[in-house]
């Protein structure tokens, strides 16, 4: 058996930039629930939103967190179910412009709206009848009359 110096390192429970892909890259989750994490040497605590279709939780920075309070509301308890889009950005970190997530709200399905039906055609006028000619006594065959 093969021992790698790797496999001892512990691998994070929350997303990093490299977990989503390059610069540029952009994926949706769906949140299964919100969390109340302790984290760091200072055992700060952060908001922590986790995904069904992902093993590891978003850490929520305070961009991220604004973001999200303002599309979906200041009570997380109503977040899940809620679609969203990661995407990683260039950011400033210490100095050092490096790969970050930032999430962003998808649009809403329903703007993407099937073409509008055509309009149902309008019945065609009937023609009007020829006007109804009085007789005026001319006949228009008999040119006799005519000087």
């Amino acid at each position: 058996m093969t021992l790698y110096a790797s496999d001892f390192d512990t691998q994070s429970k929350f997303l990093k930039a490299a977990d989503i892909g390059p610069t540029d890259t952009a994926k949706r989750f769906k949140i299964k629930i919100c969390t109340k994490e302790i984290v760091g040497d200072k055992e700060e605590a952060k908001a922590c939103v986790w995904f069904t279709n992902h093993d590891k939780g978003l850490l929520l920075n305070a961009t991220n967190r604004r973001v999200l309070q303002e599309a979906l509301g200041n009570n997380m308890d109503d977040w899940p179910g809620k679609v969203i889009v990661l995407f990683i950005t260039l950011v400033s970190n210490r100095g050092a412009m490096v790969d970050g997530i930032r999430v962003r709200i998808p649009p809403p399905k329903d703007d993407y709206r099937a073409p509008a039906a055509p309009a149902p055609a309008k019945p065609k006028p009937k023609p009007k009848p020829p006007p109804v000619e009085e007789d005026d006594d001319f006949d228009d065959d008999d040119v006799s009359d005519v000087g």
